[in-house]
């Protein structure tokens, strides 16, 4: 690269304006993100956007005080009114086009490096280079491999949209920081406190935001003064988040259940978080093997992880001792900010996937990466000050150009759930939901051999979690997780016509939950297909005793009463029917056509 064109290039990057930097970065988000846009519904959001029953309605009582999971069951873990008006919010503007929903992500993920960067340039206020701190900070964070996890799947927007807000609230407190003027600096504190509370009925682990805050007021403070005030600063946003437990506790009659027992498995959980963290920092350097449902065994051993990172942070604080201490204080806070809002994502409160597995998801990633590199930019200050532009940008813009790849990369294994839960088995051999969720996608795309090998890797792997797992609580996860496989596999055999096959899994399904009405309907269903209407007569009769309200169970076993010639019970069953599930087209016309025969 040329001098002059190296000149130039320096000489526009320090006339930036802000508008500048918000093109740049909009631009720049829309390339690497831009091939996201037209991937369809996958995974978690068929089930919180076009399986929400909900999703018409903006009524703001049904958005704050009615379940926001369609499973009432973890209303206490996922009460996220704001995050349910957004989609609801979103639907009203894209209906089902999932492309409006994957611009809306990525166009809240660019806005984030926007304001990562203007939060920048309060942290690197004092740095000779603080305008190029902060914009490689925020153009990293925009295109880092790791964010796809987080940007090119719809429903990551709970991650995406809570930074927005927390951003945006932190860089309220920061104008207000250094404002002389008090009637906007109360405002602007104001709008800091009203926005972290929206933050808040957004995801819980904006709980932490208060710590960041605090801990930026001590690190930068403007004077003496302000190091005190911090404090009562920081006792400001205590009490919002005081005040939105006491909602949570109004509404549901409690604030959060953390499922938190000091038992052997708690610190096995404590025991792993040096492997789970060295993880983190080896996908942020080296995101080679990006993956959803990325987990980690806290059965593995532990002590030479431990020592690992040990070693580490010696190596970084011998380091940090031969820095000025002026640039320690940015790496200082860059880590802190990193620990800080991985607190409540590193399993200390269990976030369990299956057996010994614990998640360690890398978009649990997208909110500490802004302290990592903050981190990472202050100790690499000294190549630009010592090496001078030409070295420091040609290093900045291979990255750049490698992560890019990456990411655009990354981005395609989201474009359906084939792709998707390939590459989780890929990596996560031992996961035996991965392998479930992986043959329903073969089956939906009419791959039913594929559906039924991937099944079966899951059965062997869950029976295995079983045998382990007797006499525990989780023995009836298992069972139950075991009796859906089944119910799938036959499904798929019947799409295969193996009817053989189809029936023995129904009926190990039964011998796992003899009372599900839903089997006994299925399997009756295959004896109607099959023309034998007292086997099919015998299992819909227990169908209908077991589950009442089945419409579908009634209008078969309505089709075995006529069969039988008893018209008048064939009736009554169409009806019970359509009292149940007024929609159900099949029973209203056997019943036209009963009420109407010759």
């Amino acid at each position: 690269m040329s001098d002059l064109l190296l000149s130039k290039i320096q000489s526009s990057l320090q006339k930036l304006t802000t508008r500048n930097v918000f093109v740049l970065l909009l631009l720049i988000g829309l390339c690497v993100y831009g091939n996201a846009i037209f991937h369809p519904f996958v995974h978690d959001d068929v089930v919180f956007i076009q399986q929400n029953p909900n999703i018409q309605n903006l009524d703001f009582f049904s958005i704050f005080f009615q379940a926001t999971s369609p499973q009432e069951k973890i209303i206490n873990l996922y009460y996220r009114p704001v995050l349910e008006g957004v989609y609801r919010l979103q639907y009203k503007l894209f209906g089902l086009n999932s492309y409006g929903f994957h611009l809306f992500n990525i166009l809240i993920h660019i806005g984030n490096a926007f304001l990562v960067f203007c939060f920048c340039r309060f942290v690197f206020k004092e740095r000779e280079f603080k305008q190029w701190l902060a914009l490689s900070v925020a153009v990293i964070f925009l295109i880092h491999p790791v964010q796809s996890e987080a940007v090119a799947c719809i429903s990551g927007i709970s991650n995406t949209l809570l930074l927005f807000l927390c951003l945006i609230s932190l860089n309220c407190y920061c104008y207000a920081f250094y404002r002389q003027d008090s009637f906007k600096k109360v405002i602007l504190l104001l709008c800091s406190l009203l926005i972290f509370f929206l933050a808040l009925f957004t995801k819980e682990q904006a709980i932490m935001f208060p710590v960041i805050l605090v801990i930026y007021g001590l690190f930068f403070p403007k004077d003496a003064k302000d190091r005190s005030r911090v404090w009562m600063h920081g006792a400001l946003f205590v009490l919002i988040a005081a005040g939105y437990f006491s909602f949570r506790k109004l509404i549901f009659g409690s604030t959060v259940k953390l499922g938190l027992t000091f038992d052997h498995e708690f610190w096995l959980r404590i025991f792993s978080i040096p492997a789970t963290l060295l993880e983190y920092v080896r996908i942020i350097f080296l995101p080679y093997d990006l993956h959803y449902y990325r987990s980690k065994d806290i059965l593995d051993p532990y002590i030479i992880p431990l020592l690992i990172l040990v070693l580490v942070l010696v190596l970084i604080s011998l380091w940090l001792k031969r820095t000025k201490s002026e640039q320690r204080k940015y790496v200082f806070f860059g880590l802190l900010w990193f620990i800080v809002w991985l607190l409540p994502i590193l399993n200390i409160i269990p976030i369990i996937n299956e057996y010994s597995t614990i998640l360690t998801s890398e978009h649990f990633l997208y909110i500490p990466l802004v302290g990592i590199l903050i981190a990472v930019f202050s100790a690499l200050e000294h190549v630009y000050r010592q090496r001078g532009f030409r070295a420091g940008f040609s290093m900045f813009s291979l990255i750049v150009i490698v992560f890019s790849f990456l990411t655009v990369w990354h981005n395609t294994f989201w474009k359906n759930e084939i792709v998707l839960f390939e590459r989780v088995v890929e990596f996560e051999d031992h996961f035996g939901r991965g392998y479930n969720l992986l043959a329903k996608a073969y089956y939906q795309a009419g791959d039913y051999e594929k559906a039924v090998v991937a099944d079966r890797k899951a059965l062997d792997i869950m029976r295995g979690y079983l045998a382990k797992s007797k006499g525990t609580a989780a023995e009836s996860f298992y069972s139950g997780f075991i009796k859906g496989i089944h119910f799938d596999l036959a499904q798929y055999y019947q799409a295969l016509g193996r009817i053989p096959l189809t029936l023995q899994n129904y009926r190990e399904a039964i011998a796992i939950d003899p009372k599900d009405g839903i089997v006994y309907n299925n399997i009756a269903t295959v004896y109607l297909s099959m023309g034998q209407m007292d086997q099919a007569f015998e299992y819909l009769r227990q169908s209908v005793t077991l589950t009442p309200d089945n419409a579908l169970a009634w209008n078969n076993l309505a089709i075995c009463y006529i069969d039988r010639g008893e018209l008048d019970k064939a009736e009554q069953c169409f009806r019970r029917a359509l009292a149940y599930d007024p929609s159900l087209i099949s029973a209203k016309d056997n019943l036209e056509r009963l009420i109407h025969r010759p």
